[in-house]
C-alpha cells in the first residue's frame, strides 16, 4: 500500500516537533514546513506569501496536513485543506484552553500527553554547583518575556555570588541578552541532548518562570534529572 503523505508544519523545530518528526515518518511520507514568524506586518506577509507558493506548487501531494499550534503559519495550509477536502490535524498545545475559550467548537479532541523516555535523561554522579539553569526555545521578544528569561535575569542581577544559565536563546534575543545580563549569567544558543543533560547534572537549581506552560517538556526533563 502506498504511503500517505503528511505536511508537517511549524514555526520552531523543537523537541516535541522533532520528536513527531521521528514518528510521522515510521508510516508517512512527511513534507517539513519551517514558518518563519515575524514581528514586522511587512515581513510577515512577505512569509505567508512564501508560504502560497510552496502550497501551490506542494498541497497537490499531500494527503494530511498536520500542524503544531494554530496560529498564522497554518491559515493557509489549513485553508488549501479545506478546499480541496483533505484531512487536518493541529496540536494546540492545551486542550482545555481551547475548550475554554472556543465554547461550541465541533472539532474532535484528543488529549495525548507528551512521552518522555526516563533512559534518556540519566544523570550520573556529577557533582552539583550552587547554581540555575533554564532552558527553553526564545528567538524573538515574545518567547524571551514569555519564558520568564527577562525576569530571570532582574533575579540575578541581586544574587551576584550564583551562576545562572540561560539555554537556548537564540538570533537576535541572545545578542540582546547578553547586553542586559550581568557578569554571572551565561547566554547559550541550542545545545543537542548530551550537552544539556550535562547542565541539568551540574546546575543544582533548575528554573522555570514562564507566564503560561501546558505540559513544558523542559520541566518534565529536568524534574527526570
Amino acid at each position: 500500500m502506498k504511503k500517505k503523505t503528511v505536511l508537517l508544519l511549524y514555526t520552531n523545530y523543537s523537541t516535541f516537533v522533532a520528536k513527531d518528526d521521528v514518528i510521522l515518518k515510521k508510516n508517512y511520507n512527511v513534507i517539513p514546513y519551517h514558518f518563519q514568524s515575524q514581528k514586522k506586518l511587512s515581513s510577515m506577509m512577505f512569509e505567508m506569501f512564501k508560504q502560497k507558493i510552496f502550497l501551490l506548487v506542494n498541497i497537490w501531494k499531500v494527503d494530511i496536513v498536520y500542524s503544531w499550534f494554530s496560529d498564522f503559519h497554518s491559515f493557509l495550509p489549513f485553508l488549501f485543506a479545506k478546499m480541496l477536502g483533505k484531512k487536518t490535524v493541529v496540536i494546540v498545545g492545551g486542550f482545555e484552553g481551547v475548550k475554554a475559550y472556543v465554547p461550541g467548537l465541533k472539532a474532535v479532541f484528543k488529549s495525548i500527553p507528551t512521552g518522555y523516555n526516563p533512559d534518556n535523561w540519566v544523570v550520573g554522579t556529577y557533582e552539583r554547583k550552587k547554581s540555575v539553569v533554564a532552558f527553553g526555545y526564545a528567538g524573538n521578544m515574545q518567547k524571551f518575556v514569555g519564558k520568564g528569561y527577562d525576569f530571570i535575569i532582574e533575579v540575578a542581577k541581586k544574587m551576584p555570588d550564583i551562576d545562572f544559565h540561560l539555554i537556548s536563546i537564540r538570533d537576535k534575543m541572545k545578542d540582546y541578552a547578553n547586553e542586559i545580563a550581568p557578569t554571572n549569567v551565561t547566554i547559550t544558543d541550542s545545545l543537542p541532548q548530551d550537552k544539556l543533560l550535562e547542565e541539568l547534572a551540574k546546575n543544582k537549581v533548575y528554573t522555570l518562570l514562564s507566564m503560561s506552560e501546558g505540559l513544558p517538556s523542559s520541566l518534565c526533563e529536568a524534574m527526570l534529572c
